[in-house]
């Protein structure tokens, strides 16, 4: 990027969301009322980010697996090209700009096409939709221009020979490059669109109410003009270095003509173009840590939001943390070798002032992607889907019949979506339930889950046990119970050396059998050890044959079918998921509809069969809910590229509260952190943290809109403070949430250090008594049964907790009528004085009996809660 000359060496040669409020269409603004649709009060409606008989959605908010997977070929799989110098590195070039020249003016023509159809239909645009695909629109904008200036001094320079330093060529750089600095400045904007808006400006106060949640895209864009003074200096700059360009070069080199390539040029820089290249390269450096900033900040402010709510932000910025930091990171590091490495030389001069391919591939197909993402798109009815119950019964059949009418009235999808399962949150925390109780039953004598509970979840009768102890087996264990109008089976997952070994054997075995083809891959497939584990010793047959005699007592299977199907739950953690799925098939594929209604909730389970087997699964169990949990490596895993296949339905949850139903292929994949599976994520207790933390969730702002009374009318249901009691939430726990909230909830847990059995029916512990023996210790308000000395500390912690609360030294969502949280503090300071002892852990894929020493599912989200506070104070977050 310097001045040219001659004779010296011979050098040749990147939703809307729920919360917003629509903006009506320019052309369609005096007709604001025909948008306004009359309420209807006697139908049932569902919550969703759009209406899809009146919004205008954009591409990625609807966007399938495969074309997906197929614009990620494009981006990231594009060979890269040497550079030589020669002329090699010209036609390289010419090539390669030719196409990016024509794949962007089409999707631009694509992008302006879409654009005026949507805009003709009559539909409304919302205000962030808009937004994001005026933003789109210009960056495909700018990267048509580009392109073209890529291409035009390539084929320049291709077609007339030794004309690196024309005027063309400078020219043609120096509009490359201010296009980048505008690029660049709308990535910044982009990136800072999603932060939280300043509370004292006039607009947040104006709009506060009608937004929500404000955020800085809501604002008028001139909002912005303070970033536009490092662009003003970028192009003070670019404009300097070619204008200095300019007036240096040299036609001389044209009319030396085939000799020119052997010719000797100086390209030496001159100190002030130095500089002037220093300072732009730091000012791509600031757009850069910028962009960083900003995005890390928007992504800590979406971590505390609704993800259904900000569901179009989540997936914007999640994207954008994927693709566009990376491509802006590659360009980065091209402009500094290609322009650093060799500086006064002719190959540093031509390679940058011809344009860094590598670069202009990366970038210029991340807003290629980008333009697709952002194209406006029929919406389909998958967002109606997403829609699930809190209890079983009357709600589940009301959210279905609200979906269905949710649709438009001549919509073809309504018989479609009436067959379609919906998902329970109350049936998760039953069939979580008998997932640890299979764990623990007649292996851990101390465990908190009882048969008795388990059996009165559903009033069940009868409960068996099916355990394969042979040597020669695979230490398969299950668990049944019911009655005449239903049944429970719960898998107990990996637990032994033979399950580990089970686990392990990832060839594949054809089942059932008979079916397909190999030679169009047809056949369905499934994990050798996990169908060894289902079959081995008949233990296939020993459930079976138990359902059978339910079904059929007399033992003729011509008796006539009950009246109504017997509904089975099939549920299991780990390779108990695998073992109730083959279960769920088997039994589903046997019997009718009419004689069994079978439903399957699985935990971290991995992936059973291949493509095949999951299709002809899908068909035979339509309600099938597999739930995982953040960053699981059991569900991330296990896929060997397309070996295996995830039959059913996702319902993804974490730490944090969220809970997305029936995600996506782009919401499965971008939520994942790179790289980051996580042992523990599957362990089922952490399950147990996640769910806990959603009930939890629906007290504070990442609540679902009828959250808050889906918890309370789960805590009035049958079996109902038996499954919140197992996550944490007994009668007290629950009132303070009520009263102060999750987050006041959490403090109080930090504060007490993870006071053990702070609140009745929490799980047990062992503390360390006088005699230095184990033994267990139930705490009941403030009769701890403490030793001695244990009492005298514990007495002095209590009068120091009483000082700080009667000071008022407490954080302000625990002052607001603090009688009740002074007192459950008085009664946490007793537990905290006891040094528990070590706990004997059981390394299994269940998580530590006592996890923690007893410490309940909201002590972990407590410390979770902390660990990601800590994070975000040093700007450590990371997506996930």
């Amino acid at each position: 990027m310097g001045g040219t000359g001659r004779s010296v060496a011979a050098d040749g040669v990147q939703a809307a969301d729920q919360e917003d409020r629509p903006v009506q269409d320019s052309h369609a603004a005096a007709g604001a009322a025909e948008h306004r649709l009359p309420p209807v009060a006697s139908k049932p409606s569902v919550t969703l980010h759009y209406d899809p008989s009146r919004d205008i959605v954009l591409r990625y908010e609807c966007v399938g697996e495969r074309s997906v997977k197929s614009v990620i070929l494009v981006v990231y799989f594009v060979p890269p090209t040497y550079f030589l110098e020669n002329e090699g590195m010209i036609v390289a070039n010419t090539v390669f700009a030719s196409l990016l020249t024509m794949v962007t003016l089409a999707t631009l023509w694509q992008f302006l096409r879409r654009l005026r159809r949507s805009n003709q239909c009559g539909k409304r645009w919302t205000h962030r939709r808009r937004r994001l695909a005026a933003m789109a629109g210009t960056e495909l904008g700018l990267q048509v221009i580009n392109s073209i200036m890529f291409l035009v001094p390539n084929s320049y320079v291709l077609a007339r020979q030794c004309s690196w330093f024309s005027s063309t060529v400078t020219w043609t750089a120096g509009v490359r490059w201010t296009t980048w600095n505008s690029a660049f400045l709308l990535y910044w904007i982009e990136g800072h669109s999603w932060m939280p808006a300043p509370r004292n400006s006039r607009w947040y106060v104006e709009r506060g109410e009608e937004w929500g949640a404000p955020v800085v895209m809501d604002a008028p864009f001139w909002r912005h003009w303070p970033k536009a003074c490092l662009w003003v200096g970028l192009v003070v700059s670019v404009s300097i270095i070619t204008s200095r360009n300019l007036r240096a070069f040299n036609e001389e080199v044209e009319a030396l003509g085939p000799s020119c390539r052997y010719q000797t040029y100086a390209c030496n820089v001159s100190g002030t173009i130095t500089g002037l290249i220093v300072g732009l390269t730091l000012c791509i450096a600031s757009y850069s840590l910028l962009y960083f900033y900003s995005i890390s900040r928007a992504f800590q402010h979406l971590l505390r939001q609704p993800y259904n709510s900000f569901r179009m932000a989540n997936f914007v910025l999640r994207i954008q943390i994927r693709q566009r930091t990376m491509a802006i990171a590659f360009f980065f590091l091209c402009m500094v070798c290609y322009t650093f490495i060799g500086f006064s030389t002719c190959r540093s001069y031509v390679l940058t002032w011809l344009g860094y391919l590598p670069s202009m591939l990366v970038m210029v197909w991340s807003g290629i992607s980008n333009g697709y993402s952002m194209t406006p798109k029929r919406p389909h009815d998958d967002g109606i889907l997403r829609e699930f119950a809190w209890t079983e019964g009357e709600e589940e059949q009301r959210k279905k019949a609200a979906r269905a009418s949710s649709l438009p009235p001549d919509s073809l999808s309504t018989v479609a979506i009436d067959k379609e399962p919906i998902f329970c949150f109350e049936t998760g925390l039953k069939a979580m339930y008998w997932s640890m109780l299979v764990y623990d039953h007649d292996e851990a004598p101390d465990s908190p889950y009882s048969v008795e509970a388990a059996l009165n979840l559903y009033d069940l009768q009868h409960f068996e046990m099916h355990w394969d102890k042979d040597p020669t087996g695979v230490d398969t264990k299950a668990i049944v119970g019911w009655n005449n109008d239903m049944a429970v089976i719960a898998f107990r997952g990996t637990a032994s050396l033979a399950n580990a070994k089970a686990d392990i054997q990832v060839w594949r075995t054809a089942w059932p059998p008979g079916l397909g083809s190999q030679w169009v891959f047809s056949t369905p497939m499934v994990h050798w050890g996990f169908h060894k584990a289902w079959t081995a010793n008949d233990f296939c047959h020993r459930i079976l044959g138990w359902l059978e005699q339910r079904l059929h007592p007399s033992g003729d299977a011509g008796e006539a079918a009950p009246s109504k199907p017997l509904r089975v739950l099939i549920t299991g953690h780990s390779l108990g998921g695998a073992l109730a799925t083959l279960c769920a098939y088997d039994i589903a594929s046997r019997y009718p509809d009419t004689a069994v209604a079978v439903k399957c909730y699985t935990f971290g389970a991995p992936r059973t069969g291949n493509h095949a087997f999951a299709k002809l699964y899908d068909k035979t169990v339509p309600d099938t809910w597999q739930m995982i949990n953040s960053d699981d490596v059991v569900t991330r895993a296990g896929k060997f590229l397309v070996l295996y296949k995830r039959p059913g339905l996702r319902v993804l949850i974490n730490q944090l509260g969220d809970m997305v139903v029936r995600p996506n292929y782009v919401e499965s994949v971008i939520r994942r952190v790179p790289g980051g599976a996580s042992v523990r994520d599957h362990l089922l207790t952490s399950y147990q943290v996640a769910l806990a933390s959603v009930l939890g969730a629906q007290f504070s702002s990442k609540r679902f809109a009828t959250g808050r009374e889906g918890v309370l009318s789960l805590a009035q249901r049958k079996g109902g403070p038996v499954v919140l009691d197992m996550v944490g939430l007994a009668q007290e726990p629950l009132a303070i949430l009520q009263e102060h909230g999750w987050e006041a909830l959490l403090e109080l847990r930090r504060r007490t250090k993870q006071g053990r059995q702070l609140l009745p029916g929490w799980a047990r512990h062992k503390a360390l008594a006088s005699d230095q023996s184990l033994q267990e210790v139930v705490l009941v308000g403030a009769d701890s049964g403490l030793p001695a000395a244990a009492q005298g500390a514990a007495g002095e912690q209590e009068v120091k907790l009483e000082e700080s609360v009667t000071a008022g030294e407490l954080p302000p969502q625990l002052q607001r009528g603090s009688s009740l949280v002074g007192q459950l503090l008085k009664r946490a300071s007793l537990a905290t004085s006891r040094q528990p002892s070590g706990l004997q852990r059981i390394l299994t894929t269940r998580g530590p009996v006592h996890d923690r020493s007893g410490a309940s599912p909201f002590d972990l989200a407590a410390e979770e809660e902390g660990r990601m506070e800590a994070a975000r104070e040093v700007g450590a977050v990371t997506p996930g």
